[in-house]
């Protein structure tokens, strides 16, 4: 079975972790960064180790957020500074080291790992693409988000000491509900799921308000008829003189 790991939302945990305070990282010497991205890849690694007989991983980083949600993110951070200015400068500080810790690990992988590449868009669309077409069966992550986009299954947990896994099949959510994709889609935004291709510039709050008055956001102005293209790929590396194949090698990063 071929499994597409989300890997960004344990590097998002595992960054917050390393960097206490925003000097932490800004004030840090290169070794002590290389350091902690080598902790990240040694981290990725046990757990092929763990799961390289059962299944073949393929570890998912984020691309570039895609224009509508950047967009919506930076509006709501203005809006949120407007409100709290007190500790605004450390604030900034302390995400600006957050998203440096991450990017430094992708960054990173290649020196790493045999075969890398990171998708167009954020992991959860990349994910869900790769499920999709077929080039993986599952996807394996702490995220709801992926269900958004189409995903057909989603492991949302593995419990290696109990022995099972939690999965989610989207077609069974479909059916036990008797709903479709957007109504699908109302519920998971209301669960405070992030964006989608179709839903963009609303929150659980807002979305409540909009689906009493006009019965699902389809009908709202925030539906967006607008498809998004996936190119599944942004960049691709491979070590200069490796010798490998590409079904079978064990570390690959997509």
């Amino acid at each position: 079975m071929k499994i597409a790991v989300d890997v960004n939302a344990l590097m998002f945990i595992m960054s917050k972790c390393a960097i206490r305070h925003p000097n932490d990282v800004l004030h840090n010497e290169e070794f002590e960064k290389a350091e902690y991205s080598s902790y990240c890849i040694d981290t990725i690694k046990k757990a092929i180790e763990i799961l390289r007989d059962e299944f073949y991983c393929v570890f998912v980083f984020d691309g570039k957020t895609f224009p509508e949600k950047q967009l919506e993110m930076e509006r709501r951070s203005r809006k949120h500074m407007r409100y709290d200015t007190s500790n605004e400068a450390n604030t900034m500080q302390y995400y600006d080291a957050l998203f440096e810790c991450i990017d430094l690990s992708i960054s990173k992988a290649p020196t790493s790992l045999d075969v890398c590449a990171v998708g167009e868009y954020e992991e959860d669309i990349t994910c869900a693409h790769m499920c999709q077409s077929g080039e993986v069966d599952v996807i394996l992550s702490s995220h709801y988000d992926s269900l958004l986009f189409g995903c057909p299954y989603l492991i949302k947990d593995i419990d290696m000491v109990e022995g099972y896994a939690d999965v989610m099949i989207l077609q069974s959510i479909y059916n036990h509900f008797n709903i479709d994709h957007f109504q699908a889609i109302d519920i998971f935004i209301l669960m405070d799921t992030d964006y989608n291709k179709k839903i963009s510039r609303v929150g659980f709050k807002t979305a409540l308000v909009k689906i009493q008055s006009h019965g699902k956001l389809e009908n709202t102005k925030y539906y967006n008829k607008k498809e998004l293209s996936i190119n599944r790929l942004r960049w691709f590396s491979i070590k200069a003189n490796e010798d490998f194949d590409m079904l079978e090698c064990s570390i690959k990063i997509l």
